[in-house]
């Protein structure tokens, strides 16, 4: 049965070894290409101009530096983007990044499934149904309008133990 995530090229932003190959597995057991994992902030932002990437999982500090500023890259992009942190706080994010989907470590497959599926599947039937609309002869629509916007996902939290 497909779980909606199969096939998805998912990149991974983590640099911690075991969290990145922990989130490797679970990516794989879904059926998902795992893209990295990378560990610098500026391996993202080369990631996100050389491959095909469907979603991203995001720390938000690879190695001591913050990820905000290399986001606005992906979001252009239209790559849907899940930060994940030990923080549950999102008042510690800026505020411009706080309606980002988050997962909080530790995560486990259910977590990972979940916002993955929220976020990454849903916004790339958004932009099917958007790409249909726009592409569709006669239809009035003027096809320099702006795709969905991420920033329409809510936050996800992690089931509760």
């Amino acid at each position: 049965m497909d779980n909606g995530l199969a096939h998805l090229r998912i990149l991974v932003a983590e640099d911690e070894s075991l969290i990145a190959l922990d989130l490797e597995t679970i990516l794989n057991q879904l059926g998902c290409e795992v893209i990295g994992p990378v560990a610098e902030v500026e391996d993202i932002a080369r990631m996100a101009e050389s491959q095909h990437i469907d979603g991203a999982l995001v720390d938000v500090n690879l190695r001591g530096k913050q990820v905000f500023g290399v986001l606005p890259l992906l979001i252009s992009r239209g790559i849907p983007v899940v930060l994940t942190s030990g923080y549950d706080d999102p008042t510690l994010f800026p505020e411009a990044y706080r309606q980002l989907p988050r997962v909080t470590k530790p995560f486990d497959l259910k977590a990972i499934y979940k916002v993955c599926r929220q976020t990454m599947v849903l916004c790339k039937e958004s932009e099917l149904i958007y790409a249909r609309s726009v592409s569709t002869p006669g239809n009035g629509k003027d096809s320099s309008q702006r795709k969905p916007s991420l920033a329409n996902f809510k936050s996800t939290e992690p089931p509760k133990s």
